[in-house]
Order: C-alpha cells, then structure tokens, then sequence
C-alpha cells in the first residue's frame, strides 16, 4: 500500500507545463559510506550549495527505491538506472531524473506530502546542541576538528562530526531545512546557532563510521532541468 502511494503521489505531482531551471553548487563530495548489509562500501556524490539552499546527489540508493515503484516487475531496469536527484531545501521538493538506456523518468514532489510526521508536535521546542570535543580526526591526510551533535530532547543519540570549516558552506541552513522538510512546517526559532561554517566530511555514531569523504571537488557543478508535459498551446 505504501509503495502504491508513492507511486500516486509521483505521478501527481507532475506538473502540466513547461519547466526549466537551473541549479549551481559549490562543491561536489564523494563519500564512502558503508553497506552492512552487503559488507561492502558504497561510494556516493553530494554537491553543496554554499547557502544550504539544495543539494545534489547521484545516489544509486535512491535511484533503484525510487525505480522500484515503477518498475516493480523488471529488477534489471531497476539495477541499471542511474539518477540525478536535487533537494530543493527551502521548499521541500525534491526533483527526480531516473534514467538508463531505455527508460527515462523526471519527478517533482514535495517531500513533506510523503514523509511520516507523526510526534512532531513539539518540534519547536528542540534544539540543536553542537560541543567541540577538542579533537580532530584527520580525513584524506590533514586534520579537522570533531564536534559532537545531538537534539536536546535525546542527548544519547549523538553523533561525531568532523567538519572542513576552510569551506564556506552554511551547514546550519542545511540542517534546518532537512528539520522542517520533515516536520512539514517552518520552525518558530533557530534549530542551533553553534554549529560552524562548513562541509561536514565524517560522521560517526556510537563507535561506526556512517560516511566519510575522500574526494572534494571545489569546481562548480550546474545541474539543468526542463521538461514539458501536456498540450502545446
């Protein structure tokens, strides 16, 4: 039923005229990030925009759970799809291009239509609490600075963070707007004012590492989509 619902609201919000933009980022990040499962590490890409308004990634992860909804009965489709996903983090919306040599799919939905939101209620009363450890770790051969992470209302699910802070990326902006896209609403205050300016480059929770960059391209990358559906006037 849930895989149904998604695939409804996808199709739904296929909007019926002409769209064309443009994103631009600032730094493309390659990560590792480790597959339990599989006992094996993943490699995926994640472009930053400075002012945290989106992101970009080609997640391999999402392409096929996404594909899953369409192409249920065809898991080679499904494998070989490869996909450019924008978080428009003000917004909420996320855009989808699924495609592989024979099948090509562009999305737009609102994430918040879909994400559970229950216990939210008292989302406004949370904070963001941000400690410097004092530590470093040293991430592709130069060291950086540790801070822990973890929301007021639970303090025993914090996470390790070790920040670039040479990098000029707003990562509070990044947090907030993840927050209220799942939340579905606008905050009433500030989630934290202590995390500083950069490009988180690993994280760790109780003991494993959850990602980890090893390649940082500060080029910029400009991602483009344009797509028409409905009757030419």
């Amino acid at each position: 039923m849930k895989k149904i619902t998604l695939v409804a609201l996808f199709l739904f919000s296929l909007v019926t005229h002409s769209q064309n933009n443009m994103y631009s980022f600032d730094y493309v990040v390659d990560y590792e990030i480790p597959n339990r499962e599989k006992q094996t590490t993943d490699t995926v890409k994640v472009a930053f925009h400075k002012e945290g308004k989106y992101l970009w990634s080609n997640s391999d992860f999402i392409a096929k759970s996404l594909g899953q909804g369409f192409l249920s009965n065809n898991p080679k489709v499904e494998n070989s799809l490869t996909s450019n996903i924008v978080f428009e983090l003000e917004t909420g919306d996320l855009i989808v291009g699924l495609e592989n040599d024979d099948t090509a799919m562009m999305m737009k939905l609102n994430a918040g239509q879909f994400l559970k939101q229950d216990n939210l209620a008292k989302m406004d009363d949370i904070a963001l609490k941000v400690i410097s450890t004092g530590q470093t770790n040293v991430v592709m051969g130069s060291e950086y600075p540790i801070y822990e992470i973890y929301p007021s209302n639970n303090p025993g699910s914090s996470m390790l963070m070790t920040i670039d802070d040479s990098k000029d990326i707003n990562s509070t902006a990044i947090f907030q707007y993840i927050v209220e896209m799942v939340a579905g609403k606008k905050l009433n205050k500030p989630l934290t004012k202590d995390l500083p300016k950069g490009l988180i480059i690993k994280v760790e929770q109780n003991g494993n590492q959850l990602l980890s960059a090893i390649r940082i391209n500060e080029e910029k990358k400009t991602i483009h989509y344009d797509y028409y559906l409905g009757e030419k006037l």
